[in-house]
This record gives C-alpha cells, structure tokens and sequence, in this order.
C-alpha cells in the first residue's frame, strides 16, 4: 500500500485564530498534525489592484492520502 504525503502551508491573521483553525481540523481527522508559529510573518501581496503589507501567522498542516 502506498502512501502519499503532503504538506500545506496557509496563513491568519492571529495565533489564536490559527490554533484554533488547526485543533479542529486535528481533532476532525483532516490533518495528521499541524505546527503553528508563534513568530508572525510579514506578507506582501496584491489585492484589489494594490500592494499591500501585512502581519500573520503562518501554519505547516501535514497531510496523508490515507486520511
């Protein structure tokens, strides 16, 4: 039997939110884990036409095809 495995990155605006997103979907047998970082990143990105700047904290979910 083979086994693939993946990882996902995503951000959110805060630690709480993102902890709270990545327990549910733990507990909900999405994800086998994920790993949220307390050190907030610094995106840039385009929206609605302009470049904008913004602080968020990023989370690592791992994932497996037998999920």
């Amino acid at each position: 039997m083979s086994v693939t495995i993946a990882v996902a990155w995503t951000t959110f605006a805060d630690e709480g939110q993102a902890a709270e997103v990545t327990q549910r979907l733990v507990e909900e047998g999405l994800v086998a884990c994920g790993q949220v970082e307390a050190v907030a990143v610094q995106s840039i990105y385009r929206w609605q036409g302009k470049v904008e700047r913004g602080r968020e904290c990023r989370v690592m979910l791992k994932l497996s095809s037998g999920m």
